[in-house]
């Protein structure tokens, strides 16, 4: 839920209540080990308040501005959560358009927890929801307590409404802080063609990408809008 301060500044109160039980657990997988926070069956619940600053000329299909988003939460047992973390997140996007038809997005996101959170609920390197955090990575191979992400990509067209793309980021999971500075930083890339639709969905551009990573052999198909 979020109230506009202004014509392109938001800010909101965050609810979130998240019910996880684990059935079974196969032997060796990292979920037997006693020690794992969330292995059994729990409750998170926490609040918190976001800031959003979304200048973007289009929402679905960005070529110029910036959108800004920042949030903290806390999950605390006073509210019912059987784990006591705080995460604190910051997402920041940015549109530039050097060339006619020529887009270069640039994306910055870190998250950051302190206190016990559960294992299922850890930042994750790899397509998470809608939110693509180092594309090319298994989601949930690398997770810890902090996340940092520095992504980029560049689109141009083609022909008619073909058009193709180069991303490229790198980005770390660490359990602490200062883990972030002394840890191997993973490299993710991706090259792909797109297809335009010109006609909107209920509004929406839609466009259905094929592409290839460029570095872990992946290939894959891809409708959004």
């Amino acid at each position: 839920m979020q109230r506009k301060l202004s014509a392109e500044t938001y800010v909101g109160l965050k609810a979130n209540l998240k019910y996880h039980k684990i059935l079974t657990i196969a032997d060796g997988e990292f979920q037997s080990s006693g020690d794992i926070v969330g292995r059994g069956t729990g409750t998170a619940s926490g609040l918190g308040v976001s800031l959003t600053r979304d200048t973007r000329n289009n929402v679905f299909y960005p070529s110029a501005g910036t959108l800004f988003k920042i949030a903290v939460q806390r999950f605390d047992g006073l509210i019912g959560s059987d784990y006591d973390f705080t995460r604190l997140s910051a997402d920041v996007r940015s549109y530039l358009r050097p060339f006619q038809s020529h887009i270069i997005a640039i994306n910055g996101y870190a998250s950051f927890m302190t206190g016990n959170p559960p294992f299922h609920m850890l930042s994750l390197l790899g397509q998470v929801g809608e939110r693509n955090v180092m594309r090319g990575y298994y989601q949930g191979r690398y997770r810890d307590n902090n996340i940092l992400v520095l992504q980029t990509e560049y689109r141009m067209p083609v022909w008619w409404r073909f058009g193709c793309a180069v991303f490229g980021g790198i980005g770390d999971v660490s359990h602490k802080m200062s883990g972030l500075k002394r840890r191997r930083w993973f490299p993710a890339g991706k090259y792909y063609g797109e297809f335009s639709l010109t006609q909107a969905l209920y509004g929406c551009p839609c466009q259905l990408s094929l592409g290839k990573s460029a570095f872990f052999g992946l290939a894959e198909i891809v409708v959004q809008k």
